[in-house]
């Protein structure tokens, strides 16, 4: 805690910095206040759309125009699109294609092209907009001092902000969007006291309806339309599509100023400190393939449940949430660039602050404290080639993407998700000839193929999946694995490749995007066969699957087979008379050797069949190409060439495309522009593209660092009379290694490499020398200059601690830390326990029948009352005389009188049951293992049943609030069994959808004891509990049962996902007045994870968990029986760690049970390490932010009269849950200790009052015990 009072957040340090060159003095690190800022700034408001401040959660986004009397935010939503779902396929389509291939056949191109037009489908749907939010300020904010005003984006924080003054007072407006919360953030605030007013509307261009919900929220509804706008239509004419709810919820300084309500659309703010506006979004958009009057989602049920979710969080904890998400992603990579520094330095360590000192100066006009706007630095870029501009607009990439394409959103479209128009350029729709892999060079994503097989079997009668190039919301398909994808895609290639002349497979019909040639009859043409960038892609695919299948133990394949068989017979790529890379199959004329695109050079980049060490000859002539092609073009074509250049290693031509990006475009005569930045950074075709925005992070990437599965080029393409010195840290190469490189003056200086998870060898070159390095997971390696070993040091993934590793230490020797069991629980309490500090789970491990008994953290008895007791003051005196007069029996009957009533009671949520057949009640008893690993908090159960072997894997994600449960068997269509769910506590259960089933209920109203007939006690907190069904593709069956039970059938596995809610909303609100929805929550929270697959939420698990967990490792060893030297013999020194495990053999191990059995006598000191590990998983999972407090059983319980309430007893034992938390790096875990306190305080100093009569309301008074109220 800071001096001030306020809490700061420490975060781990990011994975980039656990390496520390040696030339970066720790005052010259990331932090320091004197290195450049990653900041767009403005010195006014935005005059056009290109002017105004880009944010966004990769779902939401935002642009912020930052005007001072009125202020526009448009918003977007990236599922908003016209149309609906349609039928892609085109029946006449094989009878186009063979007259196509025939007219190719014939040389008949111009024909050819005209014809191929009948395999084209209907146009692209189109990418539409929310709305916008309007500010209006009373008319002294139109005197504003204009040399006041300041406009910035912080790349480093992902917020915008606005400061003016009008006259003594600054007004300052902050912006985020996050992505946890799912809620774009304004806050507006005053430096003098009741200084913001404001009026505040929603409005759309999309049919909308606003209304004022409550005092503090508008309401906007409207629908996209049905088809896409061209050809023109009226309303009545076009049928609704997608529909929209847009929420906008205020929150005013507690206890200064007003809300009104105006002509119910609009909110006046009247004399407020500051004012925060939370914009929550959604859609009914429920997948490609449902129509949107078929939808199932409710737009306004789920953002008002968005808002709901964060209801009890401030703006700082809002604030904070979003920085741990952002800089989580952004603060991997960084990039430092300066020119030389030898007119600066002598040959002394490299000084960064003097090195860099030009960067500061670019930033000043006049005095330190005026910045210069970015567009004025654009401006004189050509003539001063400021380095640190390439690292602002190298990091605006980044920024871009993680605003715009994130896990569970669309993809990023042609304008990543900020749209301004109902008809944007090119419809904003995916390209996929280059646009959209321009996109994705700056950072992975995953695609489908669902849509694309149909249109196979239809229009090209093969087999796998295609797309075509321009794409929508309508054919994005749901997530698969990368196999899969690449098999479909191989199975069509290998149908659609053709026997051509002189023995090769060619294509037909086949074309160069988007440029045409002229035929020998001397007509323009586009359409021919076996074009350079159909066969480069080709050999992409069919290399990429063979390297996959080699890794997966599948080289045998009949599919891969084939594909070894093919790949020697695909044309190879050929060089034309003039010497560059023939474009087509034959060398035709080109009309326009100044085209933008270079497909042809696809092969270079971004594809690897071009290499300057495996084909020079080819790299000589792709040179010439690039040459021939020039250097103007659109900005995404710019981008693509400077790629290309660093590809073949020249970093001469490289950095020319670098610079000729940096022209600043006026938005009023654009199109005089090829390529360029607008004021906001945008890139420019013209109009904005943002394809060319990723594509300069990632050429500017590959000019530093470039892989091969084996192969690492440092620094291939730096132009060294450009960026002299540098740094880069973070940035990724093939197989998972992390690369950091520093240079100096040209040279390489250092270089980092570590992978957290993988073995690898590489060949490092650098300027002709090559050198292997051996990188070990989990260490940290540096290279010098002369690319020698020189060090390495062990590191710790979660945390970035780095520590030398003990000579003696056996890394091939690890110590399991699970808790395991040789049978099924017995007992509650050989049950195993999973959490995610809300939600819990004990598994119980049966064979034939199941109990998985659940828990929900915030399931008590009782309601909010008076805790007050008017008596007390009266038996205190009673008390207090008893003592002074020594009566001390008396006076401990007297302190009863002082006692409230007692706390509720916790309460349980229920069980889910599994029933397999009776062949399970003949197991194998020798092969049945049931485990919990504490290093993955996965609960894992494995048995025989004859020669099948059966596993159930448990995890409880915290991310994404649900339990999670695989079941598989070792034979296919081996998993079968019946599911329900069940509760102690009042209740009904039915099926929905025919995958899930519900359970709704409620807790009582009052305590259990005294007993109750049901009659008698009302209903307390509400609850919900959605059980979602998952199994394999193609194999197995769900069946609905008694509509509560659903039977799984012959299923290769099954998947059960078990997310809950309950009504409780605060300890101060009644049930019955609870706002709530659980059974919407619930759907809402499975809603959210529908794309995400088994392997996707383990990660997400896994990620979450251990970044707490492998914070702290601990290892004890008894007294070595031998000493050499003066080092420990591992051997020797471990016997009692690894013969404890051990039973026969090394695969057999003993329960943990007996192993506390024989403690005793054995005194092993690995159970201490796993006891003492056990204590931080629990904590873990059953405390975690905005989860209830750790109570007596943490969050597991199955009674619904658990022993002593349950609930937190304040005089050690809720001390005592959390003593652990900050010795043992897990402060974090006590954040609801905390919230606790402060809930205990409204309630306490009420107490305190009434019962001890205490003036002071500061003064707080608790009991002993308490339960959620």
């Amino acid at each position: 805690m800071e001096e001030d009072g306020e809490w700061v957040v420490v975060r781990r340090p990011p994975e980039k910095d656990w390496w520390k060159p040696s030339l970066m003095d720790d005052k010259d690190d990331d932090d320091d206040g004197e290195t450049s800022s990653l900041k767009i700034t403005f010195g006014g408001p935005a005059k056009y759309w290109t002017d105004a401040i880009p944010i966004g959660n990769g779902r939401i986004g935002a642009m912020i125009w930052g005007g001072v009397a009125s202020e526009t935010l448009q918003l977007n939503d990236d599922t908003l699109w016209t149309g609906t779902p349609g039928n892609y396929t085109n029946p006449n389509a094989p009878e186009a294609l063979s007259e196509v291939r025939k007219l190719v056949d014939d040389g008949k191109y111009a024909e050819a092209t005209t014809a191929a037009v009948k395999l084209s489908g209907n146009p692209s749907d189109v990418y539409q907009l929310i709305g916008d939010i309007k500010l209006e300020f009373d008319d002294s904010h139109l005197k504003y001092d204009e040399k006041t005003y300041h406009r910035e984006l912080d790349l480093d924080t992902a917020t915008a902000r606005v400061k003016y003054s009008v006259g003594d007072v600054e007004y300052t407006r902050e912006h985020f969007a996050s992505n946890p919360d799912q809620v774009i953030v304004t806050k507006i605030s005053g430096s003098k006291s009741g200084s913001v007013s404001f009026t505040v509307s929603l409005d759309s261009k999309m049919h909308p309806h606003s209304y004022v919900k409550g005092e503090n929220q508008i309401v906007i509804d409207g629908s996209c339309p049905g088809k896409r706008i061209p050809p023109k239509l009226n309303a009545n004419e076009n049928p609704e599509g997608i529909h929209f709810t847009a929420i906008l919820n205020l929150q005013i300084s507690e206890g200064k100023g007003m809300i009104h309500v105006l002509d119910g659309k609009k909110l006046k703010v009247e004399g407020s400190d500051w004012v925060v506006l939370l914009l929550a979004a959604s859609s009914s958009f429920d997948g490609p393939f449902t129509k949107p009057n078929d939808s199932k989602k409710d737009p306004t049920s789920e953002s008002l449940s968005a808002l709901n979710l964060i209801r009890n969080l401030s703006y700082n904890d809002l604030y904070v949430r979003h920085l741990d998400d952002y800089q989580n992603l952004f603060h991997r990579v960084s990039l430092k660039l300066s020119k030389s520094s030898k007119s600066n330095l002598g040959n002394g360590p490299l000084d960064m602050k003097k090195l860099m000192a030009f960067k500061f100066n670019s930033f000043f006009k006049g005095s330190e404290d005026e910045t210069i706007s970015t567009a004025e630095r654009v401006k004189s870029f050509q003539t001063n080639e400021d380095p640190s501009l390439v690292e602002l607009l190298f990091q605006y990439g980044r920024y871009l993407l993680i605003s715009s394409s994130r896990p569970g959103t669309q993809v990023a479209n042609l304008q990543g998700i900020w749209n301004k128009d109902i008809e944007p350029p090119w419809d904003g729709a995916q390209h996929l000839n280059i646009n959209l892999a321009n996109e994705l060079l700056a950072g992975p994503s995953l695609q489908s193929s669902i849509f694309s097989y149909r249109l196979l079997q239809i229009n090209y009668e093969a087999n796998g999946w295609v797309v075509h190039q321009v794409s929508d919301i309508w054919a994005k398909n749901h997530q698969i694995e990368a196999y899969p994808l690449l098999e479909g895609c191989t199975k069509f290639l290998l149908d659609w490749l053709l026997e051509g002349s002189g023995g090769y497979l060619e294509t037909n019909p086949s074309t160069s995007p988007e440029h045409m040639f002229i035929a020998p009859d001397g007509k323009p043409a586009s359409v021919s066969y076996s074009t350079t960038m159909d066969m480069s892609i080709i050999k992409e695919v069919f290399s990429a699957i063979v390297s996959a299948a080699e890794v997966l133990g599948r080289h045998e394949d009949e599919l891969v087979q084939k594909v070894r068989e093919a790949q020697p017979r695909l044309l190879p790529t050929k060089i034309a008379r003039d010497g560059s890379i023939m474009e087509w199959a034959q060398d035709f004329e080109d009309p326009e050797i100044h085209h933008r695109h270079v497909s042809h050079l696809f092969g270079l980049f971004p594809g690897h069949t071009i290499t300057v060490e495996k084909t020079p000859d080819l790299c000589k002539a792709a040179d010439y190409t690039l040459f021939k092609r020039g250097e103007e073009g659109p900005g995404w074509s710019t981008m693509w060439k400077a790629a290309l250049w660093a590809r073949l290693h020249n970093s001469e031509h490289a950095y020319r495309m670098v610079k000729h990006l940096f022209d600043l475009v006026d938005p009023e005569n654009e199109s005089k522009y090829e390529g360029g930045l607008y004021s906001n950074l945008f890139t420019a075709h013209p109009p904005f593209q943002i394809d060319a925005n990723f594509g300069f992070s990632a050429a500017i990437a590959e000019m530093l660092v470039q892989s091969t599965v084996k192969d690492l080029y440092l620094l291939p393409a730096l132009p060294r009379d450009k960026w002299a010195n540098g740094c880069v840290k973070g940035l990724k190469a093939r197989g998972g290694v992390t690369v950091n490189i520093c240079w100096k003056e040209g040279d390489l200086h250092e270089v980092g490499l570590w992978s957290k998870e993988h073995n690898s060898l590489k060949r490092l070159h650098y300027r002709g020398t090559v050198v292997n390095a051996h990188i070990s997971s989990g260490r940290a390696y540096t290279f010098n200059r002369q690319m020698e070993d020189e060090d390495w040091v062990l590191v710790e993934p979660s945390t970035g601690n780095t520590i030398k590793e003990p000579t003696w230490m056996d890394s091939d020797s690890p110590r399991p830390l699970k808790v395991t069991f040789s049978g099924p629980a017995k007992y509650w309490t050989d049950a195993i326990p999973i959490g995610n500090g809300r939600l819990g789970a004990m598994i119980w491990g049966g064979v034939s029948s199941e109990i998985i008994q659940l828990n929900e953290d915030t399931l008590w008895t009782g309601t909010p009352s008076d805790f007050t007791n008017p008596g007390a003051p009266e038996a205190l005196s009673d008390v207090r005389k008893f003592v002074d007069d020594g009566q001390y029996a008396e006076a401990t009957a007297a302190a009863a009188k002082l006692l409230g009533n007692p706390a509720d009671v916790y309460q349980l949520l229920g069980d889910i049951k599994l029933e397999f057949d009776e062949s399970h009640l003949t197991y194998a008893e020798e092969t049945y293992h049931r485990e919990l690993d504490l290093d993955t908090a996965t609960a894992k159960v494995k048995y025989s049943v004859g020669d099948i072997e059966f596993t159930r894997e448990h995890f409880a994600s915290n991310p994404d609030q649900v339990i999670v449960l695989k079941i598989s068997a070792s034979k296919s269509g081996s998993v079968s069994f019946l599911v329900s769910l069940d509760s102690m506590l009042d209740h009904h259960c039915y099926i929905n959808a025919e995958s899930q089933i519900i359970m709704e209920g409620s807790c009582p109203g009052k305590r259990i004891p005294p007993k109750l007939k049901a009659s008698d006690n009302p209903k307390g907190i509400q609850f919900s509990a959605v059980l979602d069904l998952q199994i394999s593709d193609g194999i197995g069956v769900i069946r609905v049962l008694d509509n509560k039970t659903l039977k799984v059938e012959g299923s290769d596995w099954a998947v059960l996902l078990l997310v809950a809610s309950s009504s409780f909303e605060s300890p101060f609100t009644k049930p019955s007045d609870s706002g709530k929805d659980p059974t919407s929550e619930s759907l809402c929270a499975l809603k959210s994870i529908t794309n995400l697959s088994y392997s996707d939420l383990y990660a997400r698990h896994l990620d979450d968990y251990q970044n707490l967990f492998r914070r702290v490792s601990f290892q004890l060893w008894k007294s070595p029986n031998v000493i050499v030297g003066n080092d420990l013999v591992m051997n020797n020194l471990m016997p009692s760690a690894n013969t404890s495990y051990v039973k026969g053999s090394k695969d057999d191990l003993i329960p943990t049970v007996e192993r506390i059995k024989s403690f005793q006598s054995d005194e092993d000191p690995s159970l201490v390490e796993l006891l003492f590990q056990f204590g931080r998983y629990l904590l873990i999972s059953c405390s975690r932010p905005r989860t209830q407090v750790a109570n007596l059983q943490g969050v597991w319980n199955k009674d619904l009269q658990p022993k002593w309430d349950s609930a937190p007893h304040l005089n050690i034992n809720l001390e005592m849950n959390y003593w652990l938390s900050l010795p043992c790096n897990l402060s974090e875990c006590q954040e609801p200790l905390f919230d606790f306190i402060k809930s205990l305080s409204i309630n306490g100093s009420k107490t305190a009052q009434v019962n001890a009569r205490y003036s002071n309301k500061e003064l707080r008074y608790l009991n002993t015990t308490f339960s959620t109220k």
